[in-house]
């Protein structure tokens, strides 16, 4: 039973991140072919998702999803969270996949990990550990060369493209 629960996991975790790269690429593709913004995608898609699973939990989970509406605290943190998380980091990542390109926003995501290490270690009170400043090394090199293409005196992105990146990063972690 557990090897079961292990093998549709690591099925669920392949499956994400194959739909998470393929809705990048179908969102240059929208933008490049179809005069899309980001303002009107990040909304309709995420409303339109949004729908979906609200009906599938309202069938699977009724009560819970009762429990949700009904419980105002909830309901609040919830939009709160749809709002300020999903659509806020979906608006950055869109925002950068359509001033750069898929490959790039995705990589450029991948700094949340220097912020929550920068985070985790101003809480805590202590300077980051040996791995973590590689870590926080190996992420900056890697934006580097993907924004300069090594070179320091140029910059192969618009700073526009740049900044979005960096805030989709941001609320990332």
């Amino acid at each position: 039973m557990l090897k079961k629960h292990a093998v549709f996991g690591a099925f669920c975790g392949l499956m994400t991140g194959i739909c998470w790269g393929v809705s990048g690429v179908f969102g240059q593709f929208l933008f490049e072919t179809r005069d899309i913004q980001t303002s009107w995608l990040v909304p309709v898609r995420l409303f339109t998702s949004g729908i979906v699973l609200l009906i599938y939990l309202f069938i699977s989970k009724r009560k819970d999803v009762i429990r949700l509406c009904t419980n105002k605290r909830d309901f609040i943190q919830t939009i709160l969270a749809g709002i300020c998380g999903s659509m806020m980091f979906q608006l950055t990542f869109f925002g950068t996949v359509q001033r750069s390109n898929a490959g790039t926003a995705t990589v450029r995501q991948y700094l949340a990990p220097v912020f929550i290490i920068v985070y985790i270690s101003i809480r805590g009170r202590r300077m980051p550990r040996k791995l973590e400043i590689l870590s926080i090394a190996l992420a900056i090199s890697g934006i580097f060369l993907i924004s300069t293409h090594g070179n320091i005196y140029s910059l192969v992105m618009t700073p526009d493209a740049l900044n979005w990146g960096l805030g989709c990063a941001f609320l990332c972690f």
